[in-house]
């Protein structure tokens, strides 16, 4: 544990995560240990303590790739979240399923990388975003969202006109 007193003054002083206590009230930063590790991933120029605002940058070893941001920073004594270092190769499980929405191929339990499946929704949903997401470090991309649509009618004398709207998905309705 580390505490910090300023010279010539008192203290009662209580050790809070990420905060050495000062005086009364007051707080300065404290440093980070070593960065977090990565598998499959070096830090590079290591140090063995780091400043508040000090930065580890993170390289993977070949052949895996990076994903996330490729450095991490000393914050109270924290670590902000570190990359992945993730294989070409690695194979995804089963796609994400979507509410109101289905696959229009048969899923299987695994998906070589590059893999692709597509999505459609339900009748009175309306897609939003990629119908189709990839395979990619044994991650899914982002999928799509199927969000609710209904019908607005105007009602002038002697004519109705019909819009078609989106609006978003609704979990439940509440009914009085």
């Amino acid at each position: 544990m580390d505490y910090s007193f300023r010279p010539g003054r008192r203290s009662l002083c209580f050790n809070i995560k990420g905060y050495n206590c000062v005086l009364s009230g007051q707080s300065e930063n404290i440093s980070c240990g070593n960065p977090p590790r990565v598998k499959n991933a070096i830090i590079l120029d290591e140090m063995s303590k780091y400043l508040p605002g000090q930065r580890a940058r993170y390289e993977c070893i070949i052949p895996f790739y990076l994903v996330g941001g490729r450095e991490v920073t000393c914050s109270n004594g924290n670590w902000t979240q570190p990359p992945q270092c993730l294989d070409p190769k690695e194979k995804c499980g089963p796609p994400p399923a979507i509410d109101n929405g289905d696959m229009t191929t048969f899923p299987t339990s695994e998906y070589a990388p590059g893999s692709s499946v597509q999505y459609q929704c339900q009748s009175l949903y309306v897609l939003e975003g990629n119908k189709v997401i990839t395979c990619r470090y044994g991650q899914w991309s982002e999928p799509p969202k199927c969000l609710g649509k209904y019908l607005n009618i105007h009602l002038d004398p002697g004519k109705i006109t019909i819009m078609r709207k989106v609006f978003c998905f609704i979990n439940r309705i509440f009914m009085d």
